[in-house]
């Protein structure tokens, strides 16, 4: 190859007209920032971006930039129970409870939907229990008192009720005695 084809050339006269004022750090004149704001407020613009938010939150739709209510929460529950591949995100805790499982060589399963109310965090199919692991924020301790979210308790009862009626043994493990310990979580499901 020749050496000077990637050499680069120095600029002419008209390519620096070409270039503008942009690129050579000169100060621009007050008549072409007004043209450069003016851009910017063009009207079918804006018609434009509002039929654009119409369109995505419909015809004003009150609920819009506020936080789902509980039936909205209710649908989204009932989704994941009917979509079980779904891949869920795994919480320390459950890692943890996992690891202490594989280390006893007992059989489970894990993110399960049953009963079509609950995808549980552990299914021991040898045993017929379910272990749940609840995060202290989300469950609302009431060692930790960290939260304040009483549906999900309420949530919570109404989900354990029906699964015992079912015939499963519900263990529910809270977030700190599980960083305390994994052991003596598995311990008391007594198994081993």
């Amino acid at each position: 190859m020749p050496s000077g084809i990637y050499k680069r050339k120095p600029l002419t006269e008209t390519h620096k007209r070409n270039i503008g004022i942009g690129g050579t750090g000169l100060k621009r004149s007050g008549i072409a920032l007004l043209n450069i704001s003016n851009t910017n407020k063009k009207p079918w613009r804006e018609e434009r971006r509002q039929k654009m938010i119409e369109s995505k939150i419909g015809n004003k739709n009150p609920m819009f930039g506020k936080h789902p209510s509980i039936e909205t929460s209710q649908k989204k529950r009932e989704s994941m129970l009917r979509h079980p591949n779904r891949k869920f995100k795994e919480t320390g805790i459950e890692l943890k409870i996992e690891e202490e499982l594989k280390n006893r060589g007992i059989n489970h399963k894990k993110q399960v939907p049953l009963c079509k109310v609950a995808v549980v965090d552990f299914y021991l199919p040898d045993f017929g229990i379910i272990i749940q692991c609840d995060g202290c924020y989300w469950h609302n301790c009431p060692e930790c008192k960290k939260g304040d979210l009483n549906r999900n308790k309420d949530k919570d009862v109404d989900q354990d009720a029906v699964l015992t009626s079912n015939g499963y043994k519900v263990y529910r493990f809270w977030e700190h005695s599980i960083n305390k310990s994994p052991k003596k979580c598995i311990d008391k499901l007594g198994l081993c």
